[in-house]
C-alpha cells in the first residue's frame, strides 16, 4: 500500500479512537455492588458485582429500607475463586475467606450505598478510594459503616 494510503487510514483510524474516547468519556459508569476483599499492593481483589440498577431490592437486617448487592455469598465466591485459581498467590491456600481484609457494597433504594468493612479499615485507609473506585461509588452518596462481622477472622458462624 503506498505511504500515502497508509497515512490516510491511520488518520481514520486516530479520528475514530479519539471520537470514541470522547464518547467513552462522555458516559458515567453506572454504580455497581457486591464483595471483595483488600490487600495492600492487590486493593480490591477477587471482586464480585453487578450494576446497581440490575439487581432487585430486598429486606434486610442491616439498613431501614431495601437494599441490594452480590448475588453471591463471601463463603461460595472464595471457593469459586480458588477452584478457578483466581486469587493472589499468597491467599490461594487460605480455606477460610475471613481471614484477609474484606466487605460488601448495599444499594439502598434512596440511592445511597453503604460500604460495609470491619477495622481492618483503620490499618489501611487507602481502601476507601480503592473500594470507592472499583465499585464506581459517588463519594458524596456514599457511607462506610463499621460491623463486627466483616472484621479479620469473622465469619457468620462467628458469634457476635
Amino acid at each position: 500500500m503506498p505511504a500515502k494510503f497508509r497515512l490516510r487510514e491511520n488518520n481514520l483510524v486516530n479520528g475514530f479512537m479519539e471520537m470514541m474516547a470522547r464518547h467513552l468519556d462522555d458516559k458515567e459508569i453506572p454504580p455497581r455492588v457486591g464483595i471483595f476483599w483488600y490487600a495492600l499492593g492487590y486493593k480490591c481483589f477477587g471482586v464480585e458485582y453487578s450494576y446497581y440498577s440490575d439487581i432487585p431490592f430486598k429486606d434486610t437486617e442491616f439498613f431501614s429500607q431495601k437494599a441490594n448487592t452480590s448475588r453471591h455469598s463471601h463463603p461460595d465466591y472464595w471457593v469459586h475463586l480458588q477452584k478457578k485459581n483466581k486469587l493472589p498467590k499468597e491467599f490461594a491456600d487460605i480455606s477460610d475467606y475471613s481471614r484477609i481484609a474484606y466487605g460488601q457494597v448495599f444499594g439502598l433504594e434512596d440511592g445511597t450505598f453503604r460500604v460495609m468493612h470491619g477495622k481492618w479499615l483503620e490499618d489501611y485507609p487507602e481502601a476507601r478510594e480503592s473500594i470507592l473506585n472499583e465499585f464506581d461509588l459517588p463519594e458524596e452518596k456514599t457511607q462506610f459503616i463499621y460491623d463486627p462481622h466483616w472484621d479479620i477472622g469473622v465469619g457468620w458462624d462467628e458469634e457476635r
